[in-house]
């Protein structure tokens, strides 16, 4: 199976500068200890700015995917890059939007994306209450790992970070930004059987792990696409630290139910009475005709419903993904793209 490059195609689609690096490609495995003092091991991937050519195309998910943008083991550019952690969504796994990964590396970020074990497309049918509290702390495990040195071959970095993540990864991001969970009602929801997976083995054990959180201080900015979960946290998402983009398909069957939630609770005057992010500035980008994959390699082959055109979507997502992550790492020229004032496609609304 080979992952097919993105082109930019014609027509609405804003053309970008061309890649600043060639893109490189390592794996590792990530051990930690979880909130729960049990041992737990990522595979994750890592993409990175190279300075030329390595040990031939990328090899994805064990082997069975062939990548056509960038190369194992290639050597790494000179300089200190800040970093990308993303997080894949349920039954997923850490290449699964590889074309987004791929660019945010040609435009100067180390990418760092872990397999959130036993939630995977092997591992992963059922959710356990565990996953939803060790999600964010495998994001910062696999920070660690890089600052650790654990990578072999990546380049220097910055020591900032930006968090991103699709459907349940969007969930996990917004832990890790520090958004607040609301464990009075997921204990309600428990008790009365609507809360779902989160209470499959839910006791009041869970209550001081969850209050705790997942925030992670090292990161500046989170990139959440067709996030889920709302519920669960807290209605105007006290705590989260960082500016945020939303990105949602305007023909998800959930765009309505989480996805203009979280936003309800991200724009003014809620955001400016957050007290841990203060004024922080928030964006919207939803995108006309894609739907709940789009943000995904698997774009038009795994929705019911969505029509846009995968390079098409891709490009979109590419573009505001990387203003966020640069606004984020202290390019205020970006804020042309999230505000809207720089024209990117005309499927894409930006609020």
């Amino acid at each position: 199976m080979l992952l097919l490059a993105c082109a930019t195609p014609p027509g609405d689609t804003a053309q970008e500068a061309p890649a600043t690096y060639a893109v490189g490609h390592v794996e590792a495995e990530v051990s930690y200890t979880d909130p729960e003092g049990e041992p737990r091991a990522l595979r994750t991937a890592a993409w990175y700015p190279a300075s030329g050519e390595g040990n031939g195309p990328a090899q994805y998910l064990y082997g069975t995917i062939e990548s056509e943008g960038a190369s194992e083991s290639a050597p790494a550019a000179e300089g200190e890059f800040p970093v990308v952690a993303f997080s894949h969504g349920h039954q997923g796994f850490a290449e699964l939007s590889s074309f987004l990964m791929e660019h945010l590396a040609s435009r100067g970020f180390v990418v760092l994306a872990p397999d959130h074990a036993n939630n995977t497309t092997f591992d992963g049918g059922d959710r356990s209450t565990a996953i939803y509290l060790q999600r964010p702390f495998d994001l910062s495990a696999v920070i660690d790992a890089q600052e650790a040195g654990l990578f072999p071959g990546l380049p220097a970095t910055t020591g900032q970070v930006v968090a991103m993540g699709h459907s349940f990864g969007g969930y996990t991001i917004f832990a890790s930004g520090g958004a607040a969970y609301d464990t009075g009602e997921i204990e309600a929801a428990c008790e009365a059987g609507t809360g779902g997976s989160v209470c499959s083995d839910w006791s009041a054990d869970w209550v001081s792990r969850f209050d705790a959180g997942g925030r992670d201080g090292r990161v500046l900015g989170i990139v959440a696409m067709a996030p889920g979960n709302y519920w669960m946290f807290e209605d105007n998402l006290q705590g989260l630290a960082v500016p945020t983009l939303l990105m949602t398909g305007a023909v998800d069957p959930e765009r309505d139910a989480d996805g203009a939630s979280y936003w309800a609770a991200l724009s003014p005057p809620l955001s400016e009475t957050n007290g841990a992010c203060g004024g922080c500035e928030h964006h919207w980008v939803d995108i006309a005709t894609a739907g709940h994959n789009a943000f995904t390699d698997f774009s038009g082959s795994l929705d019911d419903g969505g029509t846009i055109e995968p390079g098409r979507g891709w490009d979109i997502v590419n573009a505001y993904a990387l203003a966020l992550a640069r606004f984020a790492t202290g390019d205020d020229h970006a804020l042309d793209v999230l505000r809207g004032e720089a024209a990117v496609d005309d499927l894409a609304t930006v609020e």
